[in-house]
């Protein structure tokens, strides 16, 4: 009888697709640092702001981003006890052509800003080659939403690296803090 009835809550919870034990977490900002050989995409001017540390400011990029010159590539680690000892995780983003890269990509990153009310850079749809332009970033965190529920909790570290014509011309570094979520 109490195995029937374990049986049945089983099957009640996949059903209804309850994660069990599962938080979700929050995503915040904890630094932005650029590395910038090129001058060709400068965010020198985005500050992260307020408690929630969102990001606000301009992004320049000086030149139209194709795919004949310019490709970039990608690496996420993970500091799970905040030491400072980042351990690099299997995601990746191989060099890639530019436009390729956006186009496979972006689908992880234009949710975290509204186009038109938080920027007017265009991450929601497909373009090529990536438009030369000043750009506005108004009050954009990171949100978790699309994310996976099971994320190790602690510091995470995101490396992008440019390339023109095959030579580094600039790595972008953003920290972030996931959290459970309260």
């Amino acid at each position: 009888m109490i195995k029937e009835g374990i049986c049945l809550v089983l099957m009640l919870l996949m059903v209804d697709g309850l994660p069990v034990g599962v938080k979700r977490y929050r995503m915040t900002l904890v630094s932005f640092s650029q590395t910038n050989v090129s001058g060709v995409f400068d965010t020198s001017k985005v500050r992260l702001i307020g408690r929630e540390r969102l990001a606000n400011g301009t992004v320049i990029l000086n030149e139209d981003m194709d795919d004949e010159h310019w490709s970039l590539s990608g690496q996420l680690s993970v500091d799970s006890f905040g030491d400072g000892h980042y351990k690099l995780l299997p995601f990746y983003i191989p060099i890639t052509p530019m436009c390729q890269a956006f186009k496979k990509y972006r689908q992880y990153f234009s949710h975290h800003a509204e186009y038109g009310t938080q920027t007017d850079f265009p991450a929601h749809m497909d373009v090529c080659p990536v438009p030369k332009g000043s750009y506005y970033m108004k009050n954009v965190g990171l949100r978790g939403d699309d994310y996976p529920t099971l994320m190790q909790r602690g510091y995470y570290q995101a490396n992008g690296t440019f390339y023109y014509d095959g030579q580094d011309v600039g790595t972008y570094t953003i920290n972030a803090l996931l959290e459970d979520d309260e």
